[in-house]
């Protein structure tokens, strides 16, 4: 089964000091990464680089959400697919 995580990759800073969140998937051994429109200052992630902003947690949370029930409706079929199907767009 794919698993989903927000976070950033803190050697991504864009020039303005902002890092773009990313949604992170893991499935049957491969990571891939989806792009997500939101972006965080400094002061909205902790010394080890996690999202600490209540409202954007609750937002991406229920992004995951979405995401993990799409893949839960595909059954066992979920298991042949690669991350690069689960990435929407």
């Amino acid at each position: 089964m794919a698993t989903f995580q927000a976070g950033i990759n803190e050697d991504d800073k864009n020039k303005n000091g902002t890092w773009r969140v990313r949604i992170k998937i893991y499935h049957n051994k491969i990571t891939k990464y989806i792009s997500t429109d939101h972006y965080v200052t400094k002061g909205q992630v902790t010394k080890k680089f996690d999202i600490k902003d209540q409202f954007l947690i609750d937002i991406l949370e229920g992004t995951i959400k979405d995401y993990r029930k799409k893949v839960s409706a595909l059954g066992t079929q979920a298991a042949s697919f690669t991350c690069c199907r689960f990435i929407p767009g």
